[in-house]
């Protein structure tokens, strides 16, 4: 009995010295940080305007919090800064100032939230923007490595599966700027699939999507042009 209760204590006092010598617990210290990855490399959030937000010209990325130790009875106000070095973002044109982050009380995990820009341009928009957590009221800061979080913000889009099929054939030749203007036609529905029509629906949905485009095109909107630079990209949808 003596045996298996010295074995006992000594299973449990290993890994918990081990995390608690690396974080201070020990201490009673509450800590907050940046949510790492699964691999325990910094957190990475990947925006996509494309996706993400197709119709909207701002975004919300969002970056997880983690706290360590002791519940909050009360929240946690803390000050995130721009790492200049590792940010591509420009402020005012890509993102709006920063808030005040705020722990809510209660809780072990919560969010951070920054409000990106899209550039007008579709497609145009790619940038990256790192943040630092400065500091926190009543808490520690920490691990280091965990201080930070990179935003990468991107509108990109790739060629459904779906366009080589044979209802979509009037589509015409694949473009990116084509589809994301379809995007904005389907009011930021994106298809997995074809499933949910007919040939002869989808037809008509790309003959009301081309004379849409059209009209769009008059009131001096998506006025994107085919590889030859003359030809409006709606022209090559075919009737």
């Amino acid at each position: 009995m003596k045996q298996l209760l010295q074995y006992l204590i000594a299973l449990l006092l290993l890994p918990i010295s081990c995390s608690e010598e690396k974080l201070g617990v020990y201490h009673g210290d509450t800590y907050l940080h940046f949510t790492g990855m699964d691999d325990r490399s910094p957190q990475t959030v990947n925006f996509n305007f494309a996706t993400d937000a197709p119709l909207a010209f701002e975004g919300t990325a969002k970056a997880r919090m983690t706290l360590l130790g002791y519940l909050p009875e009360t929240d946690i106000r803390y000050v995130v800064s721009v790492v200049p070095e590792k940010t591509t973002a420009k402020a005012g044109s890509d993102y709006l100032p920063l808030p005040e982050g705020v722990f809510h009380r209660g809780r072990p995990d919560d969010i951070y939230e920054v409000r990106v820009l899209r550039n007008k341009e579709l497609l145009k928009t790619r940038y990256t923007l790192t943040l630092c957590l400065d500091k926190a009221e009543g808490c520690r800061i920490g691990p280091s490595e965990f201080r930070y979080v990179t935003i990468n913000v991107r509108d990109q889009v790739s060629r459904p599966r779906w366009w080589e099929q044979s209802a979509a054939v009037n589509l015409g030749e694949y473009s990116d700027l084509k589809y994301r203007v379809f995007i904005i036609f389907m009011d930021g529905k994106i298809l997995d699939s074809l499933d949910g029509y007919t040939g002869i629906e989808f037809t008509r949905l790309i003959a009301d999507f081309k004379a849409w485009w059209k009209q769009e095109w008059a009131r001096g909107n998506y006025q994107y042009y085919d590889a030859d630079g003359t030809t409006p990209l709606y022209d090559t949808i075919l009737d």
